[in-house]
């Protein structure tokens, strides 16, 4: 009972450093992943290349 209860307390700990650090290391505004990326531009493409 006591070692579950170790465990679980060690699990808490890492998840509020982990927490903590990746609070520190957020930007305050999120981009967007595909700001770069002109998903119109791949999509009309040269469709038939064997002519």
């Amino acid at each position: 009972m006591v070692n579950m209860d170790k465990s679980k307390h060690e699990k808490l700990q890492q998840k509020k450093e982990n927490e903590r650090f990746n609070n520190s290391t957020n930007k305050n505004k999120v981009e967007n992943q595909n700001q770069t990326h002109n998903v119109v531009q791949e999509g009309i493409g040269p469709i038939n290349q064997k002519r």
